[in-house]
């Protein structure tokens, strides 16, 4: 689940909502609504704020969520915006190349 704030007001999503077809074209109202305007935070039970940036794909007119880089790690495993975080993912003993 995700908030969505717009001015003073702020909605959660759940999932489903997200994600099934039945509610794309409101799901793309609420993104377009909060493109410029409004600020998206993540729900899942990690730690920190974890907030979201609204993506705009211009080419297909869509519109979807991505996490800020090196937030990956502040999502909870089963989030999908879990990733590992770089100072923990064991590849400092590697040189590069």
């Amino acid at each position: 689940p995700v908030i969505v704030r717009i001015g003073d007001e702020a909605k959660p999503y759940s999932p489903q909502f997200q994600t099934e077809a039945a509610f794309a074209r409101g799901w793309k109202a609420v993104l377009t609504k909060a493109y410029n305007t409004g600020t998206v935070t993540c729900c899942c039970p990690g730690r920190g704020e974890k907030p979201l940036c609204i993506k705009h794909y211009e080419t297909s007119d869509a519109f979807g969520l991505a996490r800020f880089p090196l937030t990956g790690g502040q999502h909870s495993l089963n989030c999908r915006f879990y990733t590992v975080d770089p100072a923990k993912s064991g590849l400092q003993g590697y040189a590069r190349g």
